[in-house]
């Protein structure tokens, strides 16, 4: 375009003047529109997220949806939202078309403008025909990077559409983050050194402060009758986590997340795990054994999104044999078998302290109510809702009334 003024301004100045004038008035005009556009966009990328939604909840419901004979209700549900997100694209192309019209018409307008000055100054005799004639052949090559200009303006405003739904999206997971203390108290302060893993300052409410040292070698519970004390921890701790080398600390939390692949490389979090070896100490300490028994392929048994084939119980033993698999200096775990039998969950108990002993020693805690896991534990911490907090083995602590109705409800 530059190139092309330039030849224009020498060839005729006023035939140039033009172009330079015309040109940036036309992309302005086609750029008023864009923000209909990139609403269209957004509002087409919400609707088809929600149909997205809908059918991954109804994939996962599918057991129940044709248990209780909902499929009718189930195709008339996604149906809905499917023709909602089609007719979105339809409004989303409808205003993308016009936008093209539009640019091809102020484009094709400024090249008629250009054609009938230098045909005027021809005529006038303020030009020679060479001269309109290598303009007339500049112009014809002006006409596809004007029209290249036309259609960015409308690519832009479809991105930026999609622009913000993803700034949204970055928004919503920073506004999803736990608060890092309860009622605005500091964060706890946590470190690692050679021999144990140390918790100072943890506020756990009315101007209290608890103090846990974790030493390697050792599994450590910690049961909570406020919630909001154990939130802030485990936010304390995953924030601590993501600041350290890979293979020091690992934070597990209860949400399960499993991906689409095997069992296999979802233990090893390799996603061509091939023949990627899992031992069987990690299978049988996270009760995964079990479940290599009730599939076909055994570890390499295919894993839906999600997890949606396997049952909360089998999602959760993953799980639990990743974070073994990892194996990290620091392992934190938080309510690890709350869909597992209580049989299951002892054996899992036992295994996991043998397990964690007797790979050099690494510090083990955990946040668990769980008779089975607080009767394997070295020591576990209590942190009632009022008054001091306890330390001991579970035996022990079981003599405290609050500790045992804690425990046990």
């Amino acid at each position: 375009m530059i190139t092309a003024a330039v030849f224009l301004l020498i060839a005729d100045p006023v035939t140039g003047l033009v172009v330079l004038i015309a040109v940036p008035i036309g992309l302005l005009i086609v750029a008023l529109p864009g923000r209909s556009v990139s609403t269209k966009a957004n509002a087409q990328l919400e609707a088809v997220a929600r149909a997205g939604r809908s059918a991954s909840d109804l994939m996962h419901g599918l057991r129940v949806i044709k248990a209780m004979g909902g499929e009718t209700w189930a195709v008339d549900r996604y149906r809905h939202t499917s023709d909602e997100a089609a007719t979105a694209g339809i409004a989303t192309g409808e205003r993308t078309g016009r936008l093209a019209g539009l640019g091809a018409l102020v484009m094709s307008v400024v090249l008629a403008i250009v054609l009938i000055v230098a045909g005027l100054r021809l005529i006038d005799g303020q030009m020679s025909v060479g001269a309109l004639i290598g303009i007339l052949g500049m112009t014809a090559f002006l006409t596809e990077p004007m029209r290249a200009l036309a259609e960015i303006v409308g690519l832009f405003a479809q991105s930026h559409g999609a622009a913000q739904r993803i700034t949204q999206l970055l928004n919503d997971i920073d506004d999803a983050e736990p608060t890092t203390a309860p009622s605005d108290a500091p964060a706890p302060t946590v470190d690692i050194d050679d021999e144990a893993i140390s918790i100072r300052d943890w506020s756990v409410g009315e101007e209290r402060t608890v103090d846990v040292t974790t030493n390697f070698g050792t599994l450590t519970c910690i049961v909570t009758e406020d919630p909001a004390p154990e939130s802030a921890l485990l936010a304390a701790l995953s924030t601590h986590a993501r600041g350290t080398t890979v293979g020091q600390m690992l934070v597990s939390p209860h949400t399960v997340d499993l991906f689409e692949g095997t069992i296999r490389s979802n233990i090893t979090m390799i996603l061509s795990a091939g023949e990627a070896p899992v031992s069987a100490e990690v299978l049988a300490a996270s009760g995964a054994d079990e479940l290599l028994g009730l599939v076909e392929n055994g570890l390499d048994h295919r894993i839906q999104e999600l997890g949606g084939n396997l049952s909360g119980g089998q999602r959760q033993r993953v799980a639990l044999a990743r974070a073994l698999h990892a194996d990290p200096q620091v392992l934190i775990l938080h309510e690890p078998t709350t869909a597992v039998d209580a049989v299951t969950e002892a054996r899992i108990a036992s295994g996991l302290q043998k397990l964690r002993s007797s790979r050099g020693g690494g510090a083990t805690l955990i946040f668990t109510s769980s008779p089975a896991f607080l009767a394997a534990a070295d020591s576990v911490v209590f942190v009632p809702t009022t008054g001091p907090s306890l330390v001991g083995k579970h035996a022990e602590l079981l003599a405290a009334a609050a500790y045992r109705n804690a425990v046990t409800r």
